[in-house]
């Protein structure tokens, strides 16, 4: 039995080990993009407080209105509890662009966007850098990125199920990394019992990762949780995450716009709505005092609930033409089965449901991950090699 499974380990990981290691590789890359831009573009996130104190949204919006290409809306504003950060306005397009605005001045500090480099992580740990399209024809990055995935999956369990020792007498001696015994033992130690030590953090990242590429399997995931899958609405789970928006965003007046849509001057926002805003958001951060955040758009009203567990588990409010009133609420702990587990999925994946801690062991179980292909590389020339030699 354990010979089948070491055959099918080989076999399922030679083909792929390559990709798998590119897709670990970036997938570590872009664990902390988000913090590690802001860093570096931390002049454009940092306001100049004034003890005049923040202006409001509608006298915000007259001061940013200039800066938009024609036919370009703001569709929500995210006001951050600390008063020392710009808010962000969402654009209508192009899509999933958020601008910088000082809220003591309206100025325009610059689009949200990830470092280039992230940016080439992404699309690399995502679709092997084949840049998403629509219609008919065959998505090969997503694909070659899916069946990897998949087949790191098996990889993972026939390797577990190979290295395992048939009693659990030899299993302390098993999982103990030895030194001192020559640099292929070394080796084959790393490759062995470091992954089975980090086993269950690159079988949740692969199990959750699936999600994203396969239609089937998230139907089937979600199926088994008990719970229908909901409609996604784009990227990296409904956002590859708070601060992955507005990658292609730029303020300066006069730029070129990208597939601007047709849109209905009557329907645009106006100074009333967007004081219904202010309202609507005066109202959520006195209902949440602790949230970092309170978002408002057309839609209503927003608030992350925490950075613990299911940091996309988001209360939802809609309001009337004055923002005083609230017509309905979405509460997350009301929320559909569905909807939670999309919020877990990525959470999982990620490692952000554990915080700090979590996502730096998960940004070093990534790594690691991408070195197993390659030591698996090593010690099957190894040990070809010595066959050769043999003979």
């Amino acid at each position: 039995m354990k010979k089948t499974f070491k055959r099918l380990h080989f076999w399922l990981a030679v083909p792929f080990g390559l990709v798998i290691a590119l897709i670990c590789f970036s997938g570590a890359m872009i664990e902390f993009a988000g913090e590690i831009s802001e860093c570096a573009y931390h002049d454009r996130y940092e306001a100049q407080v004034s003890s005049q104190g923040r202006l409001s949204l509608p006298e915000l919006v007259q001061r940013v209105e200039p800066h938009l290409e024609p036919g370009v809306t703001i569709t929500g504003v995210s006001i951050p509890n600390d008063s020392t950060r710009n808010y962000e306005f969402n654009l209508s397009a192009p899509p999933r662009t958020e601008w910088l605005v000082d809220p003591y001045t309206g100025r325009v500090a610059g689009p949200k966007e990830h470092l280039p480099f992230f940016e080439v992580m992404f699309k690399l740990h995502r679709w092997l850098l084949d840049f998403p399209h629509e219609g008919e024809g065959i998505w090969w990055g997503k694909l070659i990125v899916g069946v990897s995935t998949l087949m790191f999956l098996f990889v993972l369990i026939t390797g577990l199920v190979a290295f395992w020792p048939r009693t659990t007498r030899g299993l302390r001696k098993q999982l103990t990394i030895h030194f001192r015994r020559g640099r292929q033992r070394r080796w084959f130690d790393l490759h062995t019992i470091g992954g089975a030590y980090l086993f269950v953090l690159l079988l949740a990242m692969a199990v959750t990762g699936l999600t994203w590429s396969f239609d089937w399997y998230k139907k089937g995931f979600y199926k088994v949780l008990g719970a229908e899958a909901p409609q996604r609405k784009g990227g990296h789970g409904g956002g590859e995450h708070k601060g992955g928006k507005g990658h292609r965003g730029r303020p300066e007046h006069g730029a070129k716009a990208e597939a601007m849509p047709e849109v209905d001057e009557n329907a645009c926002p106006d100074a009333r709505t967007y004081a219904a805003w202010q309202v609507a958001a005066d109202q959520l951060r006195q209902k949440y005092p602790t949230a970092d955040a309170v978002e408002v758009n057309e839609e209503g009203g927003s608030v992350s609930l925490g950075e613990w567990g299911n940091v996309r588990a988001t209360d939802h409010y809609s309001f009337d033409s004055t923002g005083h009133h609230v017509t309905e609420e979405k509460l997350y702990a009301s929320a559909e089965r569905g909807q939670r587990i999309r919020g877990w999925i990525y959470s999982v994946h990620t490692g952000r449901w554990g915080g700090w801690p979590m996502r730096i062991l998960q940004f070093f179980a990534a790594l690691f991950g991408t070195s197993l292909p390659l030591s698996g590389y090593y010690l099957w020339w190894k040990r070809t090699r010595k066959r050769k030699a043999r003979k």
